[in-house]
């Protein structure tokens, strides 16, 4: 066997979704001197898979701060933070992050990946114990898997499941790292932190909370999930990026509680990576001042969010979560994915395509992520969009939801106002056909919502989607009978017998483990 023989499953996968005539991977994207919109395959296009959830990459005062940190300071640190490459402003930064935060002490790496690889290795260790939420990012898992530490998966979201775990542990519980996401970059769902919180302080165990998506986005001063559940205190080690609302580059960890500063010369990410650029702290800094002032853009991105979830439900796509700023609409198969991909960019919007093996529960989906930078008629095309795949590519007249709000009462024959739960794609002024409509449910002949008529059978979520049984979409894991991640091959592998905690241990070193893409 080859040493290259492993990648032969991608390159047939690559090969399916260039059949389709679908370039979603590495799709190249020249932006156009804004935060939302860009050019692709020389289209332009509404950006709406981005995570620049606040639109800071633009902002006047992060570019001109750039700019200056380049003229005074160079491209470049040319070293590692432990050598020549801590400037005065990587200190400023960690100083100005320690502050907002409110914490004890925290730490700035070149990225966020870095920041949760080179923290969860460091943090665990031989004789120590993992215990990470089963839709971890792929960053959570190799962190893990390089710590020596044993690992086990707890269910998405699922206190009770980690209360078993922690109490089959036993004294071990005390050497225990719990880890979870503040909003998981898939599906858009938020944990039960307060909940979480309330478990590990049961038994004596550590929390990591990682909140690269959550950070600038939730919370009344854009401190993250923590803040949001009023749990800062309750969490021991916080993680996060810069590259999603900050608009940058970088990652940081960070602790109310504990001191971080003997980490400096363990965690291997930090010193043997060269630094952050001095443009890239200057634009942080500016981007972190901006989201403790300017509180409007988290009020902006959550009013684009529920506006854009409601006219996707409205269009019965079936949605991965409550609203967020992820919105993930889950499609039957990888191929129905791509064809939507592409009827989407057709339309002028850009979002991401998730396939297995990189999508949770082997879902394949939409991934649609929100700005506080999308402009009212932005979001109305991106809703629009959508309507073209709901009627196009799985051959339902849908009608489109309101860009400002939820469905409505049914209406009578007249003017066609949004929302409209009737047979046509609703624009102002046109007539409405005043008739129900079968609403797309994925393939599911169920019937208009909006009061037109009920749905005779339950709605399925999305975690009832992802466990119908059959080849694109298998039985869920549980993780009371198989193992504490997913094996490289075939499938679960089955734990072997004789454990005395029934736990199901990972086995060390198989690096091909990995959460969803993030």
């Amino acid at each position: 066997m080859s040493l290259l023989d492993k990648l032969d499953a991608a390159r047939s996968f690559q090969d399916e979704i260039e059949a389709l005539g679908v370039n979603a991977i590495g799709a190249t994207i020249d932006v156009v001197g804004s935060a939302t919109e860009g050019r692709l395959d020389g289209r332009r296009v509404v950006l709406a898979g981005t995570n620049n959830y606040l639109g800071l990459t633009f902002e006047p005062a992060c570019i001109e701060a750039a700019m200056q940190a380049v003229q005074s300071h160079g491209t470049g640190t040319t070293g590692s933070r432990v050598a020549n490459g801590t400037y005065s402003a990587h200190a400023a930064l960690e100083r100005e992050m320690t502050e907002f935060l409110g914490a004890r002490s925290a730490i700035v790496f070149t990225t966020g990946y870095v920041a949760n690889v080179g923290t969860i290795s460091t943090l665990a260790g031989p004789g120590d114990v993992i215990l990470l939420d089963a839709d971890s990012h792929a960053s959570i898992y190799e962190g893990a898997q390089l710590s020596g530490a044993e690992i086990y998966r707890f269910r998405h979201n699922d206190p009770k499941d980690l209360e078993k775990k922690l109490k089959r542990l036993g004294e071990k519980a005390s050497r225990t790292l719990v880890i979870v996401e503040g909003l998981y970059s898939m599906l858009g769902d938020v944990p039960p932190l307060k909940e979480f919180c309330e478990v590990k302080d049961r038994y004596g165990a550590f929390l990591l909370l990682d909140d690269a998506h959550s950070f600038g986005t939730m919370g009344e001063n854009g401190r993250g999930a923590a803040e949001h559940f009023g749990v800062e205190d309750q969490v021991d080690f916080l993680t996060g990026t810069f590259s999603k609302s900050l608009g940058s580059v970088g990652g940081w960890c960070a602790s109310r509680i504990h001191d971080l500063s003997p980490l400096r010369t363990q965690i291997r990410g930090y010193m043997f990576t060269a630094s952050s650029t001095p443009s890239v702290i200057a634009s942080t800094r500016a981007a972190l001042r901006l989201i403790g002032e300017r509180r409007e853009l988290r009020t902006r991105l959550w009013d684009n969010a529920k506006r854009v979830h409601a006219g996707l439900e409205g269009l019965g796509f079936t949605l991965g979560s409550e609203p967020s700023p992820v919105i993930a609409t889950i499609m039957d198969d990888p191929q129905q994915a791509a064809a939507a991909w592409q009827l989407l960019l057709d339309a002028g919007v850009y979002v991401n395509l998730v396939v297995p093996p990189g999508a949770p529960k082997n879902m394949s989906i939409l991934r649609c992520s929100l700005s506080a930078a999308h402009t009212p008629e932005q979001v109305a095309h991106i809703i629009d969009a959508y309507a073209v795949v709901a009627e196009q590519l799985l051959g339902r007249r849908a009608a489109a939801a309101a860009t400002a709000g939820s469905p409505g009462p049914a209406r009578g024959p007249g003017t066609c106002l949004r929302p409209c739960p009737h047979a046509c794609i609703p624009r102002q002024g046109r007539p409405c056909r005043g008739e129900a409509r079968p609403a797309l449910r994925l393939g599911l002949p169920v019937l208009a919502r909006g009061g037109v008529a009920a749905d005779p059978r339950p709605r399925r979520s999305a975690r009832a989607l992802a466990g119908r049984r059959g080849a694109d979409h298998p039985a869920p894991v549980d993780p009371r009978r198989e193992h504490a991640r997913p094996a490289a091959s075939g499938g679960p592998r089955r734990h072997r017998r004789g454990d005395p905690r029934g736990l199901r241990r990972a086995q060390p070193g198989r690096a091909r483990d990995v959460g969803p893409a993030q």
